[in-house]
C-alpha cells in the first residue's frame, strides 16, 4: 500500500494515493515503523500536513526510530519551526552519533538561528569526511559556501562552492546524456520555428478555446517563486509550485511515439484537435489533484523556472497569454544557481562549472529571445525581476491586469512553495540578492563578457 501510494502520488492521482496510504496508516496504527514509512511518503508526494501528523503519531509510538525524527526535523525546518526541528535533529544524533545527514541539517537549523560557529564547524566536518557520501559532502559544501557568502568571506565561500561541484561532477555523466538527448533536440526544434508556424496554431478552430492555464517560467533563481508567491493572493486563481506536471505527464503524452529528436514544427502544427482537448484535459486534471483546486478556480499558473525550451509546447496547447517569463541579471542569476545545491538532473548538471552554467544560460535565453520574435506581443508578458523588486505593488498590478486577475494582498498568498528557495519566500520583497555577483568580479573575469552580452539580449543593460 505505502509503494502503490507513493507511486500514485508522483503520477499525480493523489486520491488514490492518500487513499492508500491513509488506509496504510489505519492498518498500522500500532506500528511506529509503518506510521514513519506512510508520512514519509506524504512527504515524498507533497502533503506535507499529513506528512507531520503520521510521523507525530510515529514518535508517540516508538521514539528510537531515527529517521523518524529525520524526517520530522526537515518538515519543520521548512515550516521555520528551528527550535523544534534541532530537537528532532539532536535525538536522531542521540541514536545514530556519526550520522552525517544529522549533522548537516544540524548545521543548517544552526546557521538558521544566526549560531554561525556552529554551523560552520558541522558543514566542515561533513564536508572534509571522506568517508561520508559524496552527495551529502556536496550539500555540507554548499551550505558553508552560502554561510561564508552570508558573513562576507566571498573568496572561500567561492571556493568551497567549488569544492561541492567538484565532488558532484564525478557522477553526472548520466545526467548530462540524459540532457543532451531530450533539452538538446528542444533547443533545436525552437531555432527551426518560423513566424508561419506560430500563425497557423493561433487560427480559430475546433481546439481554439483553452482553459486559462498560464506557465510561469523563467531560469532558476530569477525570482518566479516570488511572482508566484503573490499571484496566488488572487481568489481565482491557483498555482503549482514546480509540480513538473508538464513535462513528466503531458509532454511525454504529447509526443507519442516520437522522440524528442524526430519531433519538428510541422508536428507540433498538425496535432490533431481531439488530441490537443484530451492533452488540456489531462493537465488540468493533474493540476487540480495536485493543488487542492477549488470550485472558483478559474486560473492555473504552472510556476517551473526550468522550462523555457519547452515553451513553443505550451504556448500550442494554451495558446493565447499562455507565458509569462521573469526576466533577470544574468550575472545574479549565475552566481545564485552555482551557490545552491541541487540534485543532478537535466537542468542541473548545467551548473557543476562555471563555463558549462554560463552557456546553459545562454541557450535558454536565446530560446526565449527567438520565440518571444515569433509570438504575437499579447501572448506573453514579460517581468524583470529587478523592476518588481523596485516597485512590488505596481509590477503586481500591470502584471494581474495583464494576465485579467484579481490582485489580491501579499498576506493572502496561499502558495506551498517546494522550490529551493522556499525559505527566500518567507521573507517580504527585499533588494539585497542585486548585485550580489558584484562580490565575485574577480572570479567572474573571464566570463563576464559573455554575461554582459546575455544582459543585452534581455534588454536588461
Amino acid at each position: 500500500m505505502v509503494d502503490a501510494g507513493r507511486a500514485l502520488g508522483l503520477l499525480y492521482q493523489y486520491a488514490r494515493a492518500e487513499d492508500l496510504l491513509g488506509r496504510a496508516s489505519e492498518l498500522g496504527h500500532a506500528s511506529g515503523q509503518v506510521l514513519e514509512l506512510v508520512g514519509q511518503s506524504f512527504r515524498l508526494i507533497r502533503r506535507p500536513e499529513k506528512a507531520e501528523d503520521c510521523l507525530r503519531q510515529a514518535v508517540a509510538r516508538n521514539a528510537s526510530l531515527p529517521d523518524t525524527h529525520l524526517e520530522l526535523a526537515i518538515l519543520l525546518e521548512r515550516k521555520g519551526n528551528i527550535q523544534e526541528a534541532k530537537e528532532h535533529c539532536e535525538r536522531r544524533m542521540r541514536l545514530l552519533p556519526n550520522d552525517k545527514e544529522s549533522q548537516c541539517l544540524l548545521g543548517l537549523l544552526h546557521r538558521r538561528a544566526g549560531n554561525i560557529d556552529q554551523a560552520e564547524k558541522l558543514f566542515m566536518g561533513v564536508a572534509s569526511d571522506a568517508q561520508t557520501h559524496p552527495q551529502t559532502r556536496a550539500r555540507a559544501y554548499s551550505e558553508l559556501s552560502k554561510l561564508l557568502d552570508e558573513v562576507g568571506n566571498f573568496r572561500d565561500a567561492w571556493k568551497e562552492m567549488l569544492a561541492g561541484k567538484a565532488l558532484l561532477s564525478s557522477g553526472a555523466n548520466d545526467a548530462r546524456a540524459h540532457r543532451q538527448r531530450i533539452v538538446d533536440p528542444l533547443f533545436k526544434l525552437v531555432s527551426e520555428l518560423r513566424k508561419d508556424d506560430v500563425e497557423q496554431w493561433t487560427q480559430s478552430g475546433p481546439e481554439r478555446s483553452p482553459p486559462n492555464c498560464i506557465l510561469l517560467t523563467g531560469l532558476p533563481r530569477s525570482g518566479t517563486t516570488l511572482v508566484a508567491k503573490l499571484l496566488s493572493a488572487a481568489p481565482e486563481a491557483a498555482v503549482a509550485d514546480e509540480y513538473d506536471i508538464f513535462p513528466k505527464m503531458i509532454f511525454p503524452m504529447l509526443l507519442g511515439r516520437e522522440t524528442p529528436e524526430s519531433f519538428s514544427a510541422e508536428k507540433l502544427a498538425g496535432l490533431d484537435p481531439r488530441q490537443i482537448v484530451r492533452l488540456r484535459e489531462s493537465y488540468i486534471t493533474f493540476f487540480r489533484s495536485a493543488v487542492l483546486c477549488t470550485s472558483n478556480t478559474q486560473v492555473f499558473i504552472d510556476k517551473n523556472p526550468s522550462l523555457l525550451p519547452l515553451a513553443p509546447f505550451f504556448f500550442r496547447l494554451f495558446g493565447q497569454r499562455s507565458l509569462a517569463v521573469v526576466l533577470r541579471d544574468p550575472r545574479d542569476i549565475l552566481v545564485s544557481c552555482l551557490f545552491e545545491f541541487h540534485k543532478l538532473n537535466d537542468f542541473t548538471v548545467d551548473f557543476l562549472t562555471v563555463t558549462a552554467a554560463v552557456e546553459r544560460l545562454a541557450s535558454d535565453l536565446q530560446a526565449w529571445r527567438t520565440l518571444r520574435e515569433l509570438l504575437p506581443v499579447e501572448s506573453y508578458h514579460e517581468i524583470v525581476y529587478e523592476d518588481f523588486v523596485a516597485a512590488p505593488e505596481q509590477q503586481l498590478k500591470q502584471l494581474t491586469q495583464r494576465l485579467e486577475l484579481t490582485c489580491g494582498s501579499p498576506t493572502e498568498s496561499n502558495l506551498k512553495v517546494f522550490s529551493p528557495s522556499y525559505h527566500q519566500a518567507s521573507q517580504a520583497v527585499h533588494a539585497w540578492s542585486i548585485g550580489r555577483w558584484e562580490n565575485y568580479q574577480a572570479e567572474l573575469s573571464t566570463v563576464l563578457p559573455r554575461l554582459d552580452q546575455l544582459a543585452s539580449l534581455i534588454a536588461l543593460r
